[in-house]
């Protein structure tokens, strides 16, 4: 199954004053050793991470957050890239979202992926298009 996972689940994953962290992590340990998971990688995903962990003045986390996420991508990290503009127009009229989120969401429609994300806009606004679940969902729909 092919996953995209949003930058609010790797945040909440590894800063440990994150309300939703523990379930965050479980979900991470999931993703790193099910081999039945193919994990799109998408650059604005980690630089969002990154940004977010830097403003803290947290590099040490940084750095563990970008070995993890390497290991983690199946194959090679999706650049940013631009969607194809009528793709882009196509969906600015079925969901509401700000720039960003619509083209993590785009990525993964445009890969097949499943997105996981805790932005309960970007997972609402989503299922609109295509498959989008909470961390906490994905793992309920596993049990």
């Amino acid at each position: 199954m092919k996953i995209l996972v949003d930058s609010s689940v790797y945040v909440s994953a590894f800063l440990n004053d994150e309300k939703r962290s523990s379930i965050s992590w479980d979900f991470c340990m999931i993703l790193k050793n099910d081999p039945s998971l193919e994990i799109v990688g998408f650059r604005l995903v980690i630089l969002e991470v990154l940004n977010v962990l830097l403003r803290r003045n947290d590099s040490v986390t940084a750095r563990y957050v970008s070995r993890f996420y390497a290991r983690a991508v199946s194959g090679e990290v999706e650049d940013i890239g631009l969607a194809p503009q009528r793709l882009v127009f196509e969906a600015s009229k079925k969901v509401k979202l700000k720039t960003s989120d619509l083209l993590v969401l785009l990525k993964a429609y445009e890969k097949g992926a499943m997105l996981i994300s805790w932005d309960e806009q970007l997972v609402r606004e989503g299922k609109k298009l295509m498959p989008c679940l909470t961390p906490r969902e994905f793992l309920d729909e596993l049990s």
